[in-house]
């Protein structure tokens, strides 16, 4: 009897034990399966969406079949979703997947599409051979950490920020705006934080070991561009320019109305004499004097103009410089 309730006791629990193991024992992916549609009825339903130029939902259904079942196929409908939507550098990554991967290889017509089609992609990603320092410096990319390969990073066209940071260090950030098949650099420096003064930089030649410190302007951005303060111009060229034209002007209007005065009198002398040549040759003069005058007024006003702009700019100014950062490059311009 004992012998029988133990049997009949155990029987259940083992029933349950079993349930469990074989639950246990069925593959996510299959539940998954059951729940989102096999992996045939996905992909038929993607390429339904791509034919259709939905590509957003096409990649999306592709990626859940790609996660029940990885293979070629599934990588070259992800690579062409993605190109479809511009993201040449997941598409690049993608078809060259497709190319390689033993499950379900394409056929022979699918590698040829798949080839030109992973050209035309590549074409589009632009490739920064990027140098950082320290190089344990972590890089991302629109807030995505990014892995470089071989030291490159591949980037679509359009606008990009880049943060660098890295342990003990400030951080930098860069925004570019990159354009399609770009070949560039990025050399990227990191300066040492100070933990005695708040994570602040350290300058190097800040410090009293050097009585002759240098002050460090840290741009955020390659497009900025910060400029050294500079003295108080004077323009003495414009204002010397500017004072001659006014001064010729006047000559030049004064003769004017002298040739108007000259011209009455001799109205008036024609009337009562029949020889009044000295006040025709005054006239004259004064006629010539007034052109002359305007042309050198107008001259000295096109050379103010000039000495004015010139001056602005400040060229020619000893000691002007005028730093420029940029997405591959340091430039420092100016006269010493």
């Amino acid at each position: 009897m004992m012998t029988t309730r133990r049997l009949s006791f155990t029987k259940p629990l083992t029933m349950l034990l079993t349930s469990l193991i074989a639950l246990a024992a069925v593959r996510p992916s299959a539940v998954r399966a059951q729940t989102d549609g096999t992996y045939e009825q996905l992909t038929q339903r993607a390429v339904s969406e791509v034919n259709v130029g939905n590509f957003e939902e096409g990649h999306a259904l592709f990626l859940r079949a790609h996660e029940l079942a990885p293979n070629a196929r599934t990588w070259r409908g992800l690579g062409l979703c993605a190109f479809e939507l511009r993201s040449y550098v997941e598409a690049t990554a993608d078809l060259e997947s497709a190319l390689v991967d033993p499950n379900k290889p394409l056929t022979a017509e699918q590698r040829t599409q798949t080839r030109e089609l992973l050209e035309r992609a590549r074409a589009f990603v632009s490739r920064y051979r990027v140098r950082v320092t320290p190089s344990s410096a972590q890089v991302l990319v629109d807030g995505k950490p990014v892995t470089l390969t071989k030291g490159i990073l591949g980037l679509d066209p359009g606008p990009h920020v880049v943060l660098v940071r890295a342990r003990g260090h400030a951080e930098q950030r860069l925004e570019l705006r990159v354009g399609a098949g770009v070949e560039d650099e990025l050399n990227i420096e990191l300066a040492a934080t100070d933990p005695s003064r708040d994570g602040e930089p350290v300058v190097a030649g800040s410090d009293s070991a050097s009585p002759q410190g240098s002050s460090l302007e840290q741009l955020r951005s390659p497009s900025d561009i910060r400029s050294k303060p500079r003295p108080k111009r004077r323009r003495v060229w414009t204002w010397t320019l500017a004072v001659s034209t006014v001064s010729a002007a006047a000559v030049a209007v004064g003769l004017r109305l002298r040739v108007n005065g000259l011209h009455d009198q001799f109205v008036a002398c024609s009337q009562q004499r029949p020889d009044c040549s000295p006040l025709s040759q005054s006239g004259q003069d004064a006629l010539l004097g007034a052109r002359i005058s305007g042309a050198v007024a107008g001259a000295l006003a096109i050379g103010s103009i000039f000495a004015f702009a010139y001056e602005g700019s400040g060229a020619g100014e000893k000691g002007t410089a005028q730093l420029a950062v940029g997405p591959d490059r340091v430039m420092l311009r100016g006269t010493f």
